[in-house]
């Protein structure tokens, strides 16, 4: 195996990387366009602020391996290139990472705002079917103690 092959396959997989993050966004303005989207507007911008950083992260990952790789006998002005690089791909990587988490914290208290209205929604509506059948019920009863047949239509 050549030396540089592992590195041009690393590269190659933060290209796709990338590619998969722009398919991604894409789908998702196209959804937001629509009106099928499930995210705010500013959750969107923030989703895709995101992922563009981390495009920049990883194209600048396989740049900093395939290109600015220093040689074997490299001088410290080549190294000191290549360390900033990667330093400034960490930097980026440690944002994209931030607003990710901030993506996902922000999108799990909107899911459980929605379960908590939806267990409130089927608590209200579970009593107010127990009411209407406790209703039914006490009608029946005082149409038999009266001697009436009761009511059919609800059978």
């Amino acid at each position: 195996m050549a030396p540089h092959l592992p590195r041009v396959i690393f590269a190659t997989l933060c290209v796709l990387g990338a590619l998969a993050i722009v398919i991604v966004a894409l789908l998702e303005i196209v959804r937001a366009r629509r009106g099928e989207s499930l995210l705010a507007p500013w959750h969107l911008r923030l989703r895709l602020i995101s992922g563009l950083i981390w495009i920049i992260a990883l194209i600048s990952l396989a740049m900093a391996v395939t290109v600015q790789w220093p040689p074997p006998y490299a001088t410290d002005n080549q190294k000191l290139q290549f360390l900033a690089l990667v330093n400034g791909v960490i930097m980026l990587m440690a944002l994209g990472l931030l607003l990710a988490g901030g993506d996902y914290w922000v999108f799990w208290r909107k899911r459980q705002r929605i379960e908590t209205a939806q267990t409130i929604r089927f608590a209200e509506e579970l009593r107010a079917m127990a009411e209407s059948e406790s209703a039914r019920l006490r009608a029946e009863k005082r149409a038999q103690s009266n001697g009436t047949p009761p009511n059919s239509s609800h059978e």
